[in-house]
C-alpha cells in the first residue's frame, strides 16, 4: 500500500459481477463483532484486523427479494497486505482499493457508505496507524 492512501478491501461473491463488502450472518452464540470478524476472514483472509468503529447500519432486500436483510458494518484497520479468502465455495478473490477509487459494487448501498463517511474513515484510520 502507499503512503497516504486510505484503502478498503472487497471480496468478489460467487458468480456475481462487481464488489462486495465482507458480510454475512450471526452464528448462535455469537456477537454481531464476532461475527463481523469471522466474515471479514473468511470473505477476504484478512484476520489480523483491529477494530476502529461501527461505520454504519444498511438494509436491504435479498437478491431474490425474498427477505429483508440488517446488516451491521464495522471499519477495522490492518498492516496485512496479502490474504486469501478462507471460505473459497463463495468468494473468488479479495481486492484492495482506494477509498476514492471504489469499484463498481453488487450492492450500490455499500459504495454509498463509504462515500457518505469518506472523510472520517480516512481520519479514523490514519488516527489508529
Amino acid at each position: 500500500m502507499s503512503g497516504d492512501t486510505t484503502f478498503v478491501a472487497f471480496t468478489c461473491e460467487g458468480d456475481t459481477q462487481g464488489f462486495v463488502l465482507p458480510k454475512g450472518g450471526v452464528e448462535p452464540g455469537e456477537s454481531l463483532l464476532e461475527a463481523a470478524r469471522r466474515e471479514i476472514e473468511e470473505e477476504t483472509g484478512l484476520s489480523e484486523i483491529t477494530l476502529i468503529r461501527k461505520l454504519g447500519v444498511l438494509e436491504r432486500l435479498t437478491l431474490d427479494k425474498s427477505r429483508w436483510n440488517v446488516m451491521h458494518f464495522y471499519l477495522f484497520r490492518t498492516d496485512q497486505v496479502d490474504a486469501t479468502p478462507t471460505e473459497t465455495d463463495n468468494h473468488r478473490e479479495m481486492g484492495w482499493f482506494p477509498i476514492d477509487a471504489i469499484p463498481g459494487t453488487l450492492w450500490p448501498e455499500q459504495r454509498e457508505l463509504i462515500q457518505a463517511n469518506r472523510d472520517a474513515i480516512v481520519r479514523d484510520a490514519g488516527a489508529a496507524a
